[in-house]
């Protein structure tokens, strides 16, 4: 199987290094590696233009900064392989993750339209699961993505198959990869493969960082997704409550407790009480410092 991975970077010469090597050290040899440059001030362009050299599969493509969203349409479009494979470009692949794909897409009797892998997270070199994935594994559809995106953009695509593209409304970044879950999902399921192969680096500069700008944006889109999709009244319920716990949480980690209290309290009016609303509520209270000293 050929694949062609799509990584959108921007100002990402500190990590962009170790994200291409994790792909020139594939077990499955990658068929092409698009980096789509999304006006990069740093030297990240140089970087990849030098790496060029002694690697014929990696391209380069430039364009005016667009973000994200268009950033893996353009790079979309210029893919030749069987499957694109959406890749941020300050996470690693581990040495099976091509091959894991290759070989979950080879045993299914019809190839599948979007499959992924699990991930685990990379904090002060501390390696943890990633909480939102646990138990994933197997076939799921739009109904999955009603709480949110546990993949981030870590996702293989069949690229002669005629997707949704990625929003590219500026006002929406962060949020593309999630919608364009939730609408190619809509009438078509996608697989989780049960086995971690991809590892992301958590670091300050990370965009899920950027807590009031992620409200705003998380906010924008349910509501975009619920113009656009036609979802029945529990679905519609279920999309509210956890958008309103994903504020909650933002919220809370930038220490906007007005703000924290009212989605809080929509979390409460549709019904969502879990032990992630019990979690952050405790943290709101008291604190994370005052939490680690009872861990």
């Amino acid at each position: 199987m050929k694949f062609s991975v799509v990584i959108p970077s921007y100002n990402r010469a500190e990590f962009l290094p170790k994200t291409l090597e994790s792909i020139f050290n594939q077990t499955h040899h990658a068929h092409e590696i698009i980096v789509v440059d999304d006006g990069s001030t740093d030297d990240s362009a140089l970087l990849v233009k030098e790496l060029i050299k002694s690697h014929g599969n990696l391209i380069l493509i430039n364009q005016q900064n667009s973000e994200r969203g268009r950033a893996r349409n353009v790079g979309w479009a210029g893919a030749t392989g069987d499957y694109v494979v959406f890749f941020d470009s300050d996470d690693q692949m581990l040495p099976h993750y091509l091959e894991t794909l290759d070989r979950e897409i080879g045993k299914q009797p019809v190839s599948p339209e979007i499959v992924a892998c699990k991930i685990h997270l990379i904090k002060d070199g501390q390696i943890s699961s990633h909480r939102s994935q646990n138990g994933l594994e197997g076939k799921y559809n739009y109904k999955l993505f009603l709480k949110g995106n546990p993949l981030a953009c870590h996702f293989a695509v069949k690229r002669e198959v005629p997707f949704i593209q990625f929003n590219e409304d500026r006002s929406l970044a962060t949020m593309e990869d999630w919608m364009f879950l939730v609408e190619n999902t809509m009438n078509r399921e996608m697989i989780v493969i049960d086995e971690v192969a991809i590892q992301m680096v958590e670091h300050g500069g990370r965009s899920m960082h950027q807590n009031d700008e992620l409200i705003t944006r998380r906010l924008r889109a349910a509501n975009l997704l619920k113009s656009k999709l036609n979802f029945n009244s529990l679905e519609e319920r279920k999309l509210n409550a956890y958008t309103h716990l994903f504020c909650f949480i933002h919220s809370v980690d930038g220490r906007s407790i007005k703000k924290a209290l009212f989605h809080l309290s929509q979390c409460l009016k549709y019904g969502l009480i879990d032990s992630v609303v019990l979690y952050t509520l405790v943290r709101l209270t008291l604190g994370d410092k005052l939490i680690r000293v009872f861990r």
